[in-house]
């Protein structure tokens, strides 16, 4: 992590930024995005999973590619992410092929990265689009490899 000329510490470069969103409570549908960030050209791009282990079980992975920005207001900055995501296994089968509906995220956190919240759009094991909104988002640690 490098330093810039403001009081905060801020991630500069490429860094890898790894979020939990969710509440946490049992059974809940849970989002965990593995991201690397390009401070230089604003991109941002990894993987997701989306599990929720109720019956039917939802545990779909995607690619996830996109952009941030940041949106200043009196009182306060935040950092916004746009992501869209494309199921893997559809990548393997229909390479090239947008799927009908993606997976669309918006997430907005704090300028350390640290945590924030979420609104995603995705669709249900039965094929439904459905919309989660004002989700918590938690930065968690790397995955031990």
């Amino acid at each position: 992590m490098a330093t810039t000329s403001s009081d905060a510490q801020q991630e500069v470069g490429l860094f890898q930024v790894n979020y939990l969103v969710g509440t946490g409570e049992p059974g809940a549908l849970e989002l965990t995005l593995r991201l690397q960030v390009s401070t230089p050209n604003k991109h941002v791009e990894g993987s997701a999973r989306l599990f929720e282990p109720v019956q039917p079980v939802l545990d779909n992975h995607y690619s996830v590619s996109g952009a941030y920005y940041f949106i200043s207001w009196m009182g306060g900055s935040r950092i916004r992410v746009d992501l869209t995501g494309r199921r893997k296994e559809l990548e393997a089968e229909q390479p090239g092929i947008e799927p009908l509906s993606p997976l669309s995220i918006e997430l907005s956190v704090l300028t350390d990265w640290s945590s924030g919240v979420a609104q995603y759009r995705y669709l249900d094991a039965h094929g439904q689009s459905k919309v989660v909104t004002d989700v918590p988002v938690k930065r968690i640690p790397p995955e031990a490899n």
